[in-house]
């Protein structure tokens, strides 16, 4: 019991193994000696003593696959650690014992490493295994994983992990390729659930810039690209082989994140293109063919799209020109195109009506989503109803006309999605031509004749604007300021926070610590004053608000107390002239004459407003800020 003499202690006990070839136990004790009061007396005679016993050393797998173990070159008893496993290596005598490590069946070949285990290994490191094919010429494949040392409460925790993973989910055969030209890793479709691993030898493993390049089936491989950010890392892009002069190279997105770990990098790699078909039909899309310089007819490019499902698209001539049409059907859309985002409901000329398509674009994705036609996806609705006045209306981009006859209402779409949005409209007989973008309400009178008028209205019913033409000015006035922007708001609700913040706190007795903070805080207070004879507000220097603002609030506590105060204040202010100032009035006399007014931004900031029609919500936040010093505690270590 001489441990105890000391308030706070450390062993490492050896249980030596009574069954032959079973491995010795080491642990690591630690303890802490207490004095607490004896029972019923008001003396510190009897102690409390705590021990807290922990593995010696601890190894996590941060693999995705099966790691095996075993003890100084012994392979034929070996233990397991699932992916994402830990466990306490309970045979190991630290500075003596060798753990050899094997990985079976991967990348069609098994895996072996071995390391003494030492006590205060470095904190980073790479650990080498090596193939048991061995290669042409002799040479045996080589895979480089890091592993990462830490302490915890005396439990030495080697977590071993591969920098990074490699997620096909492109449906194509792909091929990895580091700066070592005998680094390259073949990704087969079939693998495509499974994360492959992916390193670079010791010497670049933490040191430098990481690139890799990539193949897509029998493409050429692309250039370089840096497998060092946390992002959206954008579009790759490989040549095809077969005709580099017409076919457009294939494309995919690269999606970088962290694990949960922190310690390994998940690349994804995405079609680039993805069509998305969330009707109740099939619908096919067809790349139409570009014109051939050489005179040779290249096919057209046609994928049909179930319905609820999205599958990759390999456009062969860029994306540029495509048509879609139900299944089953010859009836055809306009022509749009992939390179830029928009929304459009294009016209088919049968039974369906009209195919919606919208075309969003981010870095490493083009998403295409086909639907069904649904009240408020056309651009506008356009509806007569005088009893003698044909209106003529075409497309800003068209020269065709269509007339719409009085008494009948038409919905009208863009025949070119890629062309300025613009409806042009007039009055048959009359040369005046009007001009509307279809993004705003408004309204208008014309005069034809000494007391005859065309009045029109652009309002929104619902989802869907609708833009009215009647010989009645009155109503098309009552319909602008009942409805859509102008309606009349019957009540609305204003909330207002100058800050919030939340901690987010693991209370635990053994350790506790911060795990979150985020706060949402409002700006600072800004003093602006425009000159007289001015129109433009310019805010006061830093000193002169910090002075102005302490002021106000021992103005605005006084007034709320009752105390007498003068509404007329002088401020001094540091290495700066005195002002004097006017809050009841908000006006301020010196150093210059003019108005004042205080200015700043709420934290968080809400508006809800309803009228006959329309339910609004606006929510402005001014700032948020997220702290996190996360440590988990997970298997008897810290990570």
């Amino acid at each position: 019991m001489t441990a105890f003499a000391d308030t706070i202690y450390s062993l490492i006990f050896h249980s030596f193994a009574l069954k032959v070839g079973a491995p010795d136990i080491f642990l690591n004790v630690k303890g802490m000696r207490e004095e607490i009061f004896l029972e019923r007396t008001g003396k510190l005679s009897s102690s409390s003593y705590v021990l807290d016993i922990r593995p010696l050393l601890v190894v996590k797998n941060c693999l995705p696959v099966t790691l095996h173990y075993g003890f100084n070159g012994n392979t034929d008893n070996l233990f397991y650690m699932e992916a994402g496993g830990s466990a306490h290596m309970q045979g190991v005598c630290l500075g003596t014992t060798f753990l050899t490590l094997k990985i079976f069946s991967f990348r069609e070949t098994d895996w072996t490493c071995s390391q003494l285990m030492e006590d205060n290994m470095p904190e980073l490191g790479t650990w080498r295994f090596v193939s048991d094919a061995v290669m042409s010429g002799g040479k045996s494949l080589n895979l480089d994983l890091n592993v990462n040392t830490t302490m915890s409460h005396g439990t030495q925790v080697i977590s071993i992990y591969a920098p990074f993973w490699m997620v096909n989910k492109t449906g194509k055969m792909l091929t990895y390729r580091g700066q070592d030209p005998l680094n390259i890793i073949y990704h087969p479709v079939e693998l495509e659930s499974v994360p492959l691993m992916f390193s670079y030898t010791a010497r670049s493993a933490f040191m430098g810039k990481r690139k890799a390049s990539l193949r897509i089936e029998g493409s050429a491989w692309s250039e370089p690209f840096t497998l060092d950010t946390i992002e959206d890392a954008g579009k790759v892009s490989c040549k095809r082989q077969e005709d580099k002069t017409k076919l457009a190279p294939y494309s995919v997105g690269v999606n970088i994140a962290m694990s949960k770990s922190s310690l390994t990098k998940i690349i994804t790699f995405t079609p680039f293109y993805i069509t998305l078909n969330t009707s109740n039909y099939s619908i096919s899309i067809v790349e139409l063919t570009p014109p051939a310089a050489d005179g040779r007819e290249y096919p057209s490019h046609t994928i049909e799209v179930p319905p609820g499902e999205s599958i990759p698209f390999w456009p062969r001539y860029g994306a540029d020109k495509l048509v879609a049409f139900v299944t089953g059907t010859s009836e055809r859309t306009s022509a749009f195109s992939l390179l830029g985002g928009h929304s459009s409901l294009l016209k088919v000329a049968n039974r369906y009506g009209a195919i919606q398509v919208d075309c969003r674009i981010s870095n490493s994705e083009t998403l295409l989503t086909l639907s069904s036609y649904s009240r408020g996806l056309a651009p506008v609705q356009l509806i007569n109803s005088t009893r003698s006045i044909n209106i003529s209306y075409w497309e800003k981009s068209a020269a065709a006309k269509e007339v719409l006859k009085p008494s009948t209402s038409v919905l009208f779409t863009w025949t070119d999605p890629s062309g300025p949005r613009a409806l042009i409209w007039s009055i048959t007989g009359y040369v005046e031509e009007y001009e509307n973008a279809l993004v705003k309400d408004g309204q208008g009178v014309i005069e034809l004749e000494p007391k005859q008028y065309l009045a029109w209205v652009s309002f929104l019913d619902g989802m869907q604007r609708i833009l009215l033409f009647a010989e009645d000015p009155r109503l098309c006035y009552s319909l602008a300021h009942t409805t859509g922007e102008f309606e009349r708001i019957e009540l609305e609700v204003e909330v207002s926070m100058h800050g919030v913040g939340v901690s987010v706190v693991n209370n635990s007795p053994l350790c506790s610590y911060e795990l979150l903070y985020t706060s949402v805080t409002a700006s600072e207070v800004v003093w602006e004053t425009r000159p007289a004879g001015k129109t433009r507000y310019r805010p006061l220097t830093r000193s002169q608000c910090v002075c102005l603002e302490s002021d106000f609030q021992t103005y605005s506590h006084e007034k709320t107390t009752g105390k007498r105060t003068s509404e007329r204040r002088v401020i001094r202010v540091p290495d700066s002239k005195d002002m004097t100032v006017n809050y009841s009035e908000s006006r301020i006399s010196q150093p210059h004459d003019g108005r004042l007014r205080r200015q700043f931004q709420h934290g968080l900031w809400l508006q809800f407003r309803t009228s006959v029609h329309q339910r609004q919500l606006h929510v402005k936040i001014h700032r948020i800020q997220v702290l996190s010093s996360f440590i988990a505690y997970h298997d008897g270590g810290f990570r």
